[in-house]
């Protein structure tokens, strides 16, 4: 399964921050995995300015994650994505630049981190939407469903 997901990056705290209207959530990174029970396999976050695999940043269990990353090898995965954000900065200032890889630190530090420490509490299934339609989704919070998320999102500074 294919998704799509909405960010901002945020220039005080300097990482993407999740956001779900329909959900009325903001920065609660767990939300699909610990809340509604989806076990998300890859989520890329694309910009302007680059791309960076997100995943460890939404899911709770990141061994088990791993388990399920077949479709392509990590090494492989990173230079990809790091081949994406060379060409993507290739004719930005060198001060630019510099400013951009310091933000990617933050951001990695922020992945890095443990899920419990996201400062996010219990979080709810799914709340938008029919009984019906969350279960048949998987996001009722009770099914464990494997998917793919994009994030496609541009940046603008």
């Amino acid at each position: 399964m294919l998704t799509d997901g909405r960010q901002y990056w945020s220039p005080a705290l300097k990482r993407w921050v999740h956001l779900d209207s329909c959900e009325r959530a903001r920065d609660q990174h767990l939300l699909y995995d610990e809340g509604w029970g989806k076990k998300q396999s890859y989520i890329l976050a694309f910009s302007i300015e680059g791309a960076q695999d997100v995943t460890k940043g939404y899911v709770q269990d990141w061994e088990s994650t791993l388990q399920r990353r077949q479709r392509i090898g990590e090494s492989e995965l990173g230079r990809l994505l790091d081949g994406v954000t060379s060409r993507r900065r290739a004719h930005l200032d060198p001060k630019f630049i510099a400013q951009l890889q310091e933000d990617d630190k933050t951001q990695r530090l922020f992945l890095e981190g443990e899920p419990g420490h996201r400062g996010e509490e219990s979080l709810p299934p799914r709340q938008s939407g029919t009984a019906e339609w969350k279960a048949a989704r998987g996001e009722d919070g009770m099914k464990i469903l494997t998917t793919v998320c994009w994030i496609l999102t541009p940046l603008y500074t």
